[in-house]
């Protein structure tokens, strides 16, 4: 597992993703036999009034931010070859941990734009609650993926 902390909003958030592609492709290269991306997020649900909203979910009897998987696809005209393939890695990660943690996931949302997915068959994006989440709801809920994440590589792994 590599954890890169690099933040790429600044200095404009406009060309964030260009400055991430260069640190995703920085990591292909380097580890040419990594399969799996994750660019986590938290979202920003917020309303025309100016509210924020903190999606949450009750689990060992603390609010814990929900998850959102986004998928980008080439609706838009994106070259995104492999967005059908990270579509069903979506849908098979958020099955298997909806079954351990009932709750954690939003929906999966689809866009119309590709969020640097189109660069492996294995990159998904996660937003972890949203701004309004405070920050244990989102360590619950990451520690919570990345725990249900884990049995599943080992399931398959065994399984393989």
């Amino acid at each position: 597992v590599i954890h890169d902390t690099t933040d790429h909003e600044p200095p404009k958030l406009a060309t964030a993703y260009s400055r991430s592609e260069q640190t995703m492709q920085h990591y292909r290269e380097k580890y040419p036999d990594m399969d799996l991306y994750i660019d986590l997020h938290r979202d920003a649900i917020i309303a025309s009034d100016g509210t924020s909203t903190a999606p949450t979910f009750s689990f060992a009897g603390e609010d814990t931010a929900q998850l959102m998987l986004v998928v980008g696809t080439n609706a838009a005209g994106a070259d995104h070859p492999h967005w059908s393939d990270n579509l069903s890695l979506a849908l098979h990660i958020q099955k298997q941990l909806s079954e351990e943690y009932p709750g954690l996931f939003r929906k999966i949302n689809l866009r119309a734009a590709s969020f640097n997915e189109q660069l492996s068959s294995g990159y998904l994006l996660l937003e972890c609650g949203s701004v309004a989440n405070d920050r244990s709801q989102a360590e619950r809920a990451a520690k919570l993926f990345g725990t249900g994440l884990a049995r599943m590589i080992l399931r398959a792994a065994q399984n393989a």
